[in-house]
C-alpha cells in the first residue's frame, strides 16, 4: 500500500479551484468602472463637484489661491500659497475617501466613488 498523498489529478483540481477563486476575487478590482467624483469645498461650502469620467483632459481649478488639477484618474493640489505645502505633498487622490486639506486657505478636496472604502484599522 504505497499511495501518494496527492495524485496528479488532485493537483490539477486544486490549481483550477485556486484559479477560479483568484478570478472571482480580482475581476471586480481590475475591470469595474467606478464613477469617481471630486468634491471641492471652500469655507465648508461645496464649490465644485466634478465627475472624473466626463473629463477628456486634465482641468485646473483655482479656489482661494489653491490650484487643483482634476483628471480622469483623480485629483491633486498643484500649488498653494500656504507656507508648509502639506496639501501639495499629499499627492494624487484616487481612492474613495482620499482627502487633501489646505487649512490656511480653508480648501478641502475629496474623492468619492460608489464603492465603500475598506477600513485600514479599528482602534478601541
Amino acid at each position: 500500500m504505497n499511495r501518494k498523498f496527492f495524485s496528479k489529478y488532485d493537483s490539477i483540481l486544486l490549481l483550477v479551484i485556486f484559479l477560479i477563486a483568484g478570478v472571482v476575487y480580482f475581476w471586480p478590482r481590475f475591470f469595474a468602472e467606478d464613477q469617481k467624483t471630486v468634491e471641492i469645498y471652500a469655507d465648508t461650502a461645496l464649490v465644485e463637484q466634478i465627475d472624473c469620467s466626463q473629463l477628456l483632459k486634465p482641468t485646473e481649478y483655482e479656489i482661494n489661491g489653491v490650484v487643483i488639477e482634476v483628471s480622469s484618474a483623480g485629483a491633486r493640489i498643484l500649488s498653494s500659497p500656504c507656507p508648509d505645502q502639506i496639501c501639495v505633498r499629499q499627492g494624487e487622490l484616487r481612492e474613495n475617501g482620499d482627502t487633501a486639506v489646505c487649512a490656511p486657505q480653508r480648501v478641502v478636496v475629496k474623492m468619492t466613488t460608489k464603492e465603500k472604502k475598506q477600513q485600514d484599522a479599528i482602534v478601541y
